[in-house]
């Protein structure tokens, strides 16, 4: 019970400082952007694709310009070379053939120069580096090395499988089937056996071990929370 009233009470911190922002199409096909209680006209055409954060707004042209609205102000990132981007709360992670950059505050940074395999959370981004071989985490304008290959498989860094993120926090199982987490700039092994089955939320790691308990790892601790696995469970 104390851990779900801790859980609500961050989520009801977030609604609060969240900056109101939308962005929308009108009738006469101009792309729109409200911030805080002002709308500002950005584009006299429909952007082909717009994603919405919590202090910007990054989006596509009709001309496949890669631009960014933030602080009132329209800027121009890339001349059509953006293939994919994703927006968090802190972060606008783009990619450019293979390479991956992000948006950090008023920084760019250059992540990997080839990468096909990353994912991002509100302020962490966990990718898999070719050229290096080498895993690696983003957070707080520092890149972490966290693991190293010569060759990956397949499965290997399969996101959404066995690499997750969420807010601060990411988590997955390495080569050798060990669960672990990245959590405020720093990794560390949960579990030195494959687990069952895992999912992140905010700040949080919730997982089904070897033995079949259920398992929380919360503010750098361990919780054996029941015995016996959920039915379901779920990380928000």
């Amino acid at each position: 019970m104390r851990m779900t009233f801790i859980f609500l009470l961050l989520n009801i911190q977030f609604s609060i400082f969240a900056q109101p922002f939308s962005a929308y199409t009108d009738l006469r096909q101009r792309f729109n952007v409200f911030d805080n209680g002002v709308v500002s006209s950005v584009e006299g055409l429909p952007p082909i694709d717009f994603k919405i954060g919590r202090t910007a707004v990054a989006y596509l042209d009709n001309q496949r310009v890669f631009k960014v609205f933030k602080d009132g102000m329209v800027n121009t990132v890339n001349d059509m070379m953006t293939s994919q981007f994703a927006v968090s709360d802190n972060l606008i992670l783009y990619k450019s053939s293979n390479i991956i950059s992000v948006i950090d505050g008023s920084d760019v940074v250059l992540l990997s120069r080839l990468c096909e395999r990353y994912a991002l959370g509100d302020s962490v981004v966990l990718f898999y580096d070719i050229n290096r071989s080498s895993f690696n985490a983003y957070y707080q304008g520092k890149i972490t090395e966290l693991e190293t290959f010569l060759n990956i498989t397949d499965d290997d860094f399969s996101f959404d499988k066995n690499v997750k993120v969420s807010d601060n926090i990411g988590a997955y199982i390495n080569y050798n089937g060990e669960l672990k987490v990245f959590f405020n700039g720093e990794s560390q092994v949960l579990e030195s056996q494959r687990v069952q089955n895992f999912q992140v939320g905010r700040n949080m790691l919730a997982y089904v071990d070897i033995n079949n308990m259920f398992k929380i790892f919360y503010n750098g601790h361990t919780f054996t929370i029941d015995p016996f696995a959920p039915k379901k469970f779920y990380g928000r």
